[in-house]
């Protein structure tokens, strides 16, 4: 027997109508392999990709909270009647207080679906030759291709996640807002009034390089303000920090408890070179300039290796960052994410808190999958993984199988002032871009891919 049925998944019960036809996409392994495993020196290790470290970052749990709805309180004031807090006598009876509050409402999760191939259940566990190592990351053994094909779902899955977190948007069926949709302006609470002290800041950048140049724009709830040409990329981030230290100061949620990885920059691979670059010369360089010239100098190759590389721990993740910058003191570390941030020669950055003295205000979260067999009698068919933020079941036609995968995530954003999207940023380097997203035209192999087969 199977461990993925010894595991406690249930055997598939007979559909009634025939629905499925046999996948020619080569499995793993069984009679026809992707791979050669004959070899005496073969190993191939087959588990989830690694989660991208910013996904790390963030965070993520499960929850059966469908909507979730929260005042946030941005600070207290004095009543709007007196706000004198003065008294002139002993007697007199004290002055009211008042704080200025929004409320909104999170609902509702996306939802992520891939299937496998269709595989005949006779001969999902035939091995093609003797030497079959089958494993998972903690290195046990996977033993049958259905379980092979529920892990690549997963992988999948993790693509579908990755492109979500910042372009989805919670107005098309089956996705939840990602970071374009909530690192923005024009915030209402759930009444729809205006709530502007809920804006995020926002900064179009105007297509300029990290030097800075003329059209940027800062905006934020307070309106549209034009930077000065002279700014640097450096310049920016460094006012976006003191903003956002300011703010949470007079929010009261403790800004001395800021530690070093609860702010971050997000940006694309390429991106995040360019910005340990510009502000190694806005630390280093004469007259602030960053150009090749520049950078070469024993000085700023000293202190460009020096701030480059290095881990922060966040949520129990020991994460790899490209590289840290100092800002007011706090050294913001540089994340690199290249899912969805880059438009051809320009792209995004953001620049996100996380958490606050030990308080999450940004982090993902999972619709808690292991609830589904708990809660209905008729769900046998049904099993979850991963602490329950996988579903997985079976689809099935007489010995034909279709193993398949559900995940429902959404971003949960308690405090959007706190972030900011820097956009129409230039960045240029040896190489150019790489795109993570295998589906995208400009990652290497693009339209070169060919599907495995199974050629007997």
């Amino acid at each position: 027997m199977s461990n993925l049925y010894k595991r406690g998944i249930p055997y598939p019960k007979k559909q009634e109508q025939h629905t499925l036809a046999l996948s020619d996409v080569a499995g793993p392994y069984g009679c026809c392999g992707v791979f050669d495993l004959c070899g005496g020196d073969d190993l191939v290790s087959l588990s989830l990709a690694r989660f991208n470290g910013f996904l790390d970052w963030l965070g993520w749990e499960t929850t059966d909270l469908c909507k979730i709805q929260k005042n946030f309180i941005d600070r207290t004031i004095p009543s709007e009647e007196v706000r004198q807090g003065w008294l002139a006598s002993a007697c007199d009876a004290p002055n009211s207080i008042n704080w200025a509050a929004c409320d909104f409402i999170i609902e509702d999760f996306g939802r992520l679906r891939r299937a496998g191939p269709t595989q005949d259940v006779t001969k999902n566990h035939l091995r093609l030759c003797e030497a079959q190592p089958r494993y998972r990351r903690d290195g046990t053994l996977i033993v049958d291709d259905l379980e092979w094909y529920l892990v690549m779902n997963a992988e999948v899955m993790l693509q579908d996640l990755m492109l979500m977190v910042i372009n989805g948007n919670v107005n098309t069926a089956g996705q939840f807002d990602g970071l374009e949709n909530l690192v923005t302006t024009g915030y209402v609470n759930s009444r729809g009034q205006r709530c502007s002290l809920m804006d995020s800041i926002t900064v179009d950048w105007n297509f300029n390089g990290l030097g800075g140049g003329a059209g940027v724009v800062w905006t934020d709830g307070r309106g549209a303000r034009s930077v000065s040409a002279t700014a640097t990329f450096t310049d920016l981030l460094r006012s976006i920090v003191r903003v956002v230290r300011t703010r949470i100061r007079n929010s009261g949620l403790g800004v001395m408890d800021l530690q070093v990885g609860d702010v971050a920059i997000l940006a694309t691979s390429q991106m995040a070179e360019c910005i340990l670059d510009q502000f190694t010369c806005w630390r280093v360089c004469p007259g602030l300039a960053f150009n090749e010239s520049n950078l070469n100098t024993l000085e700023a190759r000293t202190f460009r290796d020096n701030i480059e590389g290095g881990s922060i721990n966040a949520n129990g993740n020991a994460i790899q960052v490209e590289g840290f910058v100092n800002l007011h003191g706090l050294d913001v570390p540089v994340l690199s994410y290249d899912w969805g941030l880059a438009t051809g020669s320009h792209s995004d950055v953001y620049v996100l808190t996380g958490s606050v003295g030990g308080r999450k205000v940004l982090h993902g979260q999972y619709n808690d999958m292991s609830q589904v067999q708990v809660r209905y009698e008729n769900a046998g068919k049904f099993f979850s993984t991963d602490g329950g933020k996988v579903l997985g079941y079976f689809e099935d036609d007489e010995t034909c199988l279709r193993p398949t995968s559900e995940i429902q995530p959404r971003i949960i954003s308690w405090a959007p002032w706190t972030n900011t999207r820097i956009t129409n940023v230039a960045c240029d380097t040896p190489g150019g871009e790489i795109f993570a997203d295998p589906t995208s035209s400009s990652f290497i192999g693009g339209s070169s891919f060919s599907i495995a087969t199974c050629v007997d």
